[in-house]
């Protein structure tokens, strides 16, 4: 089984635990996605790179870098604000503004994994602009974002229960979690992979025999050997940076063991998912 691989594209400044302590929103990714590509090239992997568009606006050729590649480009928000601080005319601008650079976009994560019941109307809009699917949903409850009731496979999600299945609307690709005696544990990139050793993640793709593909994220400032070092607090700086001079070795590592493709290559070569 090939598994999904996404990058989230945005400057550390964008994330929500650093934020409030930068004071130069210095951009990286326009050297980083370079090293990324070619990381991707060597390992002969496809993936979904989920833009933040303030990004692309200011730096239009990654686009073309990111295409050329044969890769897939999908929305991650205008600014990284997450659906919690915003409103349906707001989020539309978003996407209208988004689609004018890139038209062929279908997917959209949202930021922080921000969708919950709460945000579900986004559903409906995203569906309105054409959209094939989301990939927001993080079944395992965080401080921060999750839904610990989640459905763990590919679902369409209902606009009245995010968590509900229905028969209809955009797909729904929740981030993986393992499941084991009933306990969720988080298995699906980010934080998570530069805190678990490296074998619990293999054990867990290897196990991956339920024809179903593993949605693995990772952040193009994880894979940055330059990324900036910022001054916070102490839970947020081991969010941040736990392990992260070790992260694009670990990636190289996960690449050379696995088959990775975009959203876009699962849903078009899986003609069950109705979306031809």
């Amino acid at each position: 089984m090939k598994n999904i691989l996404s990058i989230d594209v945005e400057e550390l400044f964008h994330t929500e635990y650093a934020n409030g302590y930068v004071s130069d929103n210095s951009y990286r990714t326009i050297n980083n996605i370079p090293l990324i590509l070619d990381l991707l090239e060597q390992a002969n992997a496809k993936a979904t790179f989920f833009i933040v568009g303030d990004i692309v606006e200011k730096y239009p050729e990654i686009i073309d870098m990111i295409k050329s590649g044969n890769h897939e480009i999908a929305f991650h928000s205008w600014d990284h604000i997450p659906l919690w601080d915003m409103d349906v005319n707001s989020f539309r601008n978003e996407l209208e503004k988004f689609l004018k650079i890139f038209p062929q976009c279908i997917g959209y994560r949202a930021p922080s994994f921000s969708l919950d019941q709460s945000t579900k109307w986004v559903l409906t809009e995203l569906y309105k602009f054409g959209f094939k699917y989301d990939s927001s949903i993080f079944p395992f409850k965080t401080p921060l974002y999750g839904l610990n009731k989640a459905p763990l496979d590919p679902y369409h999600p209902s606009i009245n229960d995010v968590i509900e299945n229905c028969d209809e609307g955009i797909w729904e690709f929740p981030l993986t979690i393992y499941q084991i005696l009933g306990l969720r544990i988080p298995a699906s990139g980010g934080f998570y992979f530069r805190f678990a050793p490296f074998i619990i993640y293999q054990s867990i793709l290897e196990k991956n025999k339920r024809e179903l593909p593993a949605i693995f994220y990772i952040h193009n400032w994880e894979l940055d050997p330059q990324t900036p070092k910022i001054v916070m607090n102490r839970y947020h700086s081991f969010i941040t940076y736990y392990n992260i001079d070790k992260t694009p070795m670990l990636f190289k590592k996960l690449l050379k063991k696995f088959e990775f493709i975009s959203f876009k290559d699962y849903l078009f070569n899986n003609s069950n998912n109705d979306s031809s």
